[in-house]
């Protein structure tokens, strides 16, 4: 997230603030976006530096754990998700929340991919 996009932050502050780095600190999706990864208790965060277009977006090398939901931050309801492979596929029906960077909380946290 730029630091000059305050906007972004009451949204995505959550992902940001009293965190630290997950243990894969970054990636990025077959179609180019960066993400970084974020971790706070029993949550990892997704950060999406672009807002991915369309109404389905991967989150690359994550496994999720049993009972794994995801939201977007700034989000009223858990978006629904299935695993292909490595990845994890997240769709969004409707308008994502905020117009800066996205950010999605998966909680309980989910397996990292070691080697790709």
């Amino acid at each position: 997230v730029d630091a000059d996009d305050h906007d972004a932050l009451p949204i995505n502050g959550e992902a940001l603030h009293g965190t630290r780095p997950w243990v894969r600190p970054s990636a990025r999706t077959s179609g180019g976006l960066d993400v970084r990864f974020t971790r706070k208790g029993a949550a990892v965060y997704a950060i999406f530096l672009d807002r991915p277009k369309g109404s389905t977006f991967t989150i690359p090398g994550v496994i999720a754990a049993d009972g794994m939901k995801v939201r977007a931050l700034g989000g009223a309801t858990d978006l629904p998700w299935k695993q292909h492979g490595r990845d994890l596929a997240v769709s969004a029906s409707g308008q994502l929340p905020g117009q800066y960077a996205l950010a999605v909380r998966m909680s309980p946290a989910p397996w990292q991919v070691v080697k790709e």
